[in-house]
């Protein structure tokens, strides 16, 4: 739980904003180890389900490079997840029907919500 200024932000956004949002799932991805004689590693997935919604870039955000043509911002609603997460570069999110790969996070200073930025 974090708190700003005494108060505890991030379950406000939880109860007030969460039910009125999509169900959302995020996939963590980490690196696996070697077994046996087999090259290369195993990723382990591990699952979190809460809330959160998609909104698409603006036109003048597209730079074709960093920001493509169909990538969308995923906001996740942090205190809706169970269980708690930490989203990074290379998860995947599940909402609305569609699977996204992170490409990169950005924080509230309340811990609140995380916006992905992600790429089909």
């Amino acid at each position: 739980m974090t708190t700003m200024f005494g108060v505890n932000i991030s379950q406000i956004i939880a109860d007030e904003v969460g039910p009125g949002v999509f169900p959302a799932i995020l996939t963590v991805v980490t690196a696996g180890t070697r077994t046996g004689s087999t090259s290369g590693v195993k990723p382990t997935e591990t699952t979190s389900s809460g809330r959160g919604f998609v909104e698409s870039f603006s036109a003048d955000s597209i730079d074709g490079t960093i920001i493509k043509k169909d990538d969308v911002s995923v906001m996740l609603i942090a205190d809706t997840f169970t269980p708690a997460i930490n989203p990074k570069a290379g998860d995947k999110v599940t909402i609305e029907g569609s699977t996204y790969r992170i490409q990169s996070v950005n924080r509230d200073p309340a811990s609140a919500t995380y916006s992905c930025h992600s790429r089909k």
